[in-house]
C-alpha cells in the first residue's frame, strides 16, 4: 500500500467522517489518460482519493457513509485475467475488502444500480465537482434518479450538495506524523540528487544529460517518481520560471538553475538550486547569488507559528528592494518598491500593479515576479487555503511550504546593467512549521557560496 499500512487510511477516513456528520461522501480515483494512439501516460492516482484510500488503480470510486454507522465503500474493476496478463494484476472488489479495508466493494458495473441506493434517504452529500466532467454527470444522474423517485414519496433525495475539497483539503494541509517522514526522506533523495547534479555538471554537457543524472539519482533511491517536470535551464534560461524545454549545452561562465524534487509514497518534495557551470561564481553572479541566499534566510526565519505565507513574502520582498537599491539595479526608495510589489501580490492585476509605478519606471516586479511560498505535500503545489474570511491564514505547526525567492535579469533587460543581463537565480528549500523554530526538510542540500562550489568542484 505504496508504503503505509491500511491502518493510517482507516484513521484518515473516521477523521474525515467525524467531520462531515451525517452525510455521504464521494471521492472518484484519476483515470488513465492518452499520450498517443494506444499509449497512456504514466498513472498518478488523484490525491484526495489516495488520501482516503490507499488504493492505486485507476477510475474507481469511493463512498464514505457516515449514518447510523460509519462504512467506507469502494467500486472498482473487475479481475479480468485475460486483461491483467497485459496491464497487470488488478485487485478486484475482494482485494478492496482484503487488502484495503473497505466494508463493502462492488464491481464498477454495479455503479448505476448501487449509487442511486446509496445516495437515497440522505440529505447531505459532499463531492469533488470539476474534477472529471464525467464522475459530475454521472454523480448528477444518481442525484436525479433518486429526486424522481423522491417525488413519487418512496425516498427523500439530499438537499444539500457540498464540495468535498472543504473538508478534505483542511485536513491535508496539517501533516501528520506518517506523512512528514515520508516528506523528509523524499526531501534527502531529492538534496542528494542536486548535490550529485553539482558534481556531474561541466561545460558542453546539455541540459538533458544533466537532467537524467539527477533523476536517476532519485529514482534509484527509492522515489517512485520526480513530483513535477523537472527544469534544467543554464544561463539565460533561468529567466524563464517555467522552462522545461532541458534541450540547451550548458556554457563556461554560465549559471544553470535546476528546480526539481521526487516524489515518495506520492509525497511531494521541491527543491530549486543555482550554481556555476564551471564551478566557481563570477564576482558578479556570487553578488547576485548572495541577495538571494541572504531573501531567503530572512523568509525561512519568518516561517513560524502564528505568521502568514504572506508575511513570509513581505519579509523577502523588503529585503530583496534594499538590496536591489543598493546594487543599482532600482532607482528610489526600497520601502516604496516593496509596497508595490506586495500590492500586486494582494491585488495581481498587472493594471493595478502598473498605476502604482510612475511611467517607464522599474519595479522590483521586474525581477522578481513570483511568489515566495507555496503549500507541499501530496501535490507540490499542495491544497489549502491561503486566506481566511478574506485574512492571509495563519501557520500552524505540521504545515509544510516553500521558501523559494529569486532574482531574474532577462538578457533582454535594457534596463540593467550589461553585466547583470541574463542571470537567473533561485534558491528554494521545504519548510515545516513546527513550535519553535522552522524545521529545513531540505537541509542537507548544499546551499551556501562555498558549499556550491566545493560540491560542484567535486569535494
Amino acid at each position: 500500500m505504496e508504503g503505509f499500512s491500511r491502518e493510517v487510511f482507516a484513521d484518515r477516513r473516521k477523521k474525515i467522517m467525524e467531520r462531515l456528520g451525517p452525510a455521504v461522501a464521494v471521492f472518484p480515483a484519476a483515470s488513465e489518460l492518452i499520450r498517443s494512439n494506444d499509449t497512456t501516460f504514466p498513472f498518478r492516482q488523484d490525491s484526495d482519493f489516495y488520501y482516503l484510500t490507499g488504493f492505486p488503480e485507476p477510475d474507481a470510486l469511493a463512498v464514505l457513509i457516515n449514518g447510523e454507522s460509519e462504512q467506507f465503500v469502494l467500486f472498482t474493476r473487475p479481475r479480468d485475467p485475460k486483461q491483467e496478463i497485459w496491464t497487470g494484476r488488478r485487485h478486484g472488489p475482494a482485494g478492496a475488502r482484503e487488502v484495503f479495508g473497505a466494508d463493502e466493494a462492488y464491481p464498477l458495473n454495479e455503479l448505476d444500480s448501487t449509487m442511486p441506493k446509496i445516495l437515497s434517504n440522505v440529505d447531505r452529500v459532499f463531492f469533488a465537482f470539476g474534477k472529471q466532467e464525467s464522475w459530475d454527470r454521472r454523480m448528477m444522474g444518481w442525484i436525479n434518479q433518486v429526486r424522481t423517485k423522491g417525488r413519487r414519496g418512496a425516498v427523500s433525495a439530499p438537499t444539500e450538495l457540498i464540495d468535498a475539497a472543504l473538508v478534505v483539503h483542511e485536513k491535508r494541509i496539517i501533516k501528520e506524523a506518517d506523512e512528514i517522514d515520508r516528506m523528509q526522506r523524499a526531501a534527502r533523495i531529492s538534496a542528494d540528487a542536486h548535490t550529485l547534479a553539482m558534481k556531474a555538471c561541466s561545460p558542453g554537457m546539455t541540459e538533458r544529460e544533466l537532467q537524467n543524472q539527477l533523476e536517476h539519482c532519485c529514482l534509484s533511491r527509492g522515489a517512485q517518481a520526480m513530483a513535477y517536470e523537472t527544469i534544467v535551464a543554464g544561463g539565460a534560461n533561468a529567466c524563464v520560471l517555467h522552462y522545461v524545454e532541458n534541450s540547451a549545452r550548458l556554457n563556461q561562465g554560465d549559471l544553470v538553475l535546476i528546480d526539481a524534487g521526487c516524489e515518495l509514497d506520492n509525497y511531494a518534495s521541491d527543491i530549486s538550486r543555482t550554481f556555476p557551470v564551471s564551478g566557481r561564481f563570477t564576482k558578479t553572479q556570487r553578488r547576485v547569488y548572495e541577495i538571494v541566499l541572504e531573501a531567503q534566510s530572512v523568509g525561512i526565519k519568518s516561517v513560524r507559528k502564528g505568521e502568514t505565507v504572506h508575511s513570509v513574502h513581505s519579509s523577502v520582498v523588503n529585503l530583496l528592494a534594499e538590496r536591489l537599491v543598493e546594487l543599482g539595479l532600482l532607482d528610489g526608495d526600497p520601502e516604496r518598491h516593496a509596497r508595490i510589489c506586495l500590492k500586486s501580490a494582494e491585488t495581481p492585476d498587472e493594471d493595478a500593479r502598473e498605476e502604482r509605478l510612475e511611467d517607464g519606471e522599474i519595479g522590483l516586479h521586474h525581477y522578481y515576479m513570483h511568489n515566495t511560498s507555496h503549500w507541499l505535500g501530496l501535490d507540490c503545489h499542495d491544497v489549502g487555503r491561503y486566506r481566511e474570511a478574506g485574512a492571509w491564514r495563519r501557520l500552524e505547526p505540521g504545515m509544510i511550504l516553500t521558501v523559494e525567492p529569486g532574482l531574474y535579469i532577462s538578457s533582454e533587460a535594457d534596463y540593467a546593467p550589461e553585466a547583470y543581463r541574463g542571470i537567473g537565480i533561485r534558491i528554494e528549500d521545504d519548510v515545516l512549521v513546527t513550535e519553535d523554530e522552522p524545521e529545513i526538510l531540505t537541509e542537507s542540500c548544499a546551499k551556501s557560496v562555498e558549499e556550491v562550489e566545493a560540491a560542484c568542484l567535486g569535494r
